[in-house]
């Protein structure tokens, strides 16, 4: 288990408010990381790992539109 997928499920769980399903998925996985067996580990740490690329791909067309827009305001 890395630092940063620990931190990627955290911010799921503390970031993302609005979406209910991820948060008791992450909270759940924090509850029980240190006690569960590898298998388990690893599908949940790669789904946290995807959400997470997912959400910054999301984030980057985001920034993308807002920066073209600006662009386009001048």
């Amino acid at each position: 288990m890395h630092v940063h997928q620990i931190i990627a499920c955290w911010f799921g769980l503390y970031g993302l408010g609005e979406d209910g399903e991820w948060q008791e998925y992450c909270r759940a996985f924090m509850e029980k990381f240190v006690d569960v067996d590898k298998g388990f580990a690893e599908v949940a740490i790669a789904d946290a790992v995807s959400y997470t690329q997912s959400l910054l791909e999301s984030l980057n067309a985001a920034r993308s539109q807002l920066a073209g827009g600006a662009e386009k305001g001048h």
